[in-house]
């Protein structure tokens, strides 16, 4: 039973990366995962230089990410999703962590309720892009959530 919840997860990190991948080669907007993803039950932490998973994101987050990339014509990158290790995030949950640029910053803190944004979390230097947050982000990204 175990394995068949790790081959299922398996196949959706698969079927996520593909989306991913089908949506630039067709114009939709290109999003890419920073890193591989991460063994099946295992920590981002416990991965040697580290791991990203998008397998468990609701499609519709993904979809929106991707329409994000095509409007803002920024770049947008993944550097955090549905891994174990995180807090507030996790199977099911349409929250991710952004790889952070200015540009990226500003159309999202400028088009919150259009992209239905929840929280928008960032590290202390890029405290005037929060909403909804009042949390400090260790290390400089954007987490979102939607």
């Amino acid at each position: 039973r175990r394995n068949a919840h790790a081959q299922s997860r398996h196949r959706g990190e698969i079927a996520a990366r593909q989306r991913l991948e089908e949506a630039c080669q067709n114009n939709e907007g290109c999003v890419t995962v920073n890193k591989n993803a991460c063994p099946p039950g295992t920590p981002y932490q416990d991965v040697p230089g580290g791991c990203t998973s998008i397998g468990d994101i609701p499609s519709s987050a993904l979809e929106t990410l991707i329409g994000i990339q095509k409007t803002c014509n920024c770049t947008v990158i993944i550097t955090g999703g549905s891994e174990l290790g995180h807090q507030t995030h996790g199977p099911g949950l349409p929250v991710v962590d952004l790889s952070f640029n200015n540009t990226l910053a500003n159309y999202l803190k400028n088009n919150i309720a259009s992209l239905g944004i929840d929280a928008i979390c960032t590290a202390p230097q890029d405290a005037q892009y929060r909403y909804n947050c009042n949390a400090d982000e260790q290390e400089r990204h954007l987490h979102i959530d939607f």
